[in-house]
């Protein structure tokens, strides 16, 4: 047996926390994926309100949630939550696949912490370059507390967790480089 064999394994073991991010990543985003897809439902008064009552705040603090962005068409809310319905899609085969301790959990869950951190600066990108035209009315403790919070961790945890994925498939490509192919 090659040396380096001793060091690759087909068996992928995720580290709780990191399970723990795409369990809970994967309700919250459905849950806001749901908020945005069952507008005008959704909003105060709706028969669906019940179910997204927190959102009241949040569409006061972020504006892309609000009534006044529906009905002004706001095509780039829609677009993000087909993206975030798209995000937890791929969140869930990275589970089933870590549970089944599939190497290939590594690949999607790569590539989805890479989707979920880009498609997240990206949505802050725009309020920037748009003036904080949809954040710019709090003050800076409200935009803090309210809407750095809250959306931060899924910019931060992503991305430790893409580093981590990055390390696991750089070293598996480091061993395969040195093993002779037929």
């Amino acid at each position: 047996m090659p040396p380096y064999a001793a060091s690759t394994s087909n068996v992928y073991r995720p580290s709780r926390w990191i399970i723990a991010w795409f369990v809970v990543s994967t309700a919250l985003v459905a849950w806001d994926a749901g908020y945005m897809l069952m507008r005008p439902r959704s909003f105060p008064g709706g028969d669906l309100y019940w179910i997204w009552k927190p959102y009241t705040l949040y569409a006061q603090t972020d504006l892309v949630y609000s009534r006044e962005a529906f009905e002004a068409k706001d095509g780039f809310a829609i677009g993000q939550t087909i993206m975030n319905v798209v995000e937890s899609i791929l969140n869930v085969v990275f589970l089933i696949l870590a549970a089944r301790h599939s190497p290939v959990a590594v690949l999607v869950g790569a590539i989805v912490t890479a989707m979920t951190a880009s498609k997240t600066i990206l949505y802050w990108l725009c309020d920037i370059f748009s003036g904080w035209a949809s954040t710019g009315h709090n003050t800076r403790f409200e935009w803090w507390l309210l809407y750095a919070l809250p959306n931060g961790p899924w910019i931060i945890a992503p991305g430790l967790i893409a580093v981590h994925f990055y390390r696991q498939i750089a070293k598996s490509l480091r061993i395969a480089a040195k093993m002779k192919t037929l």
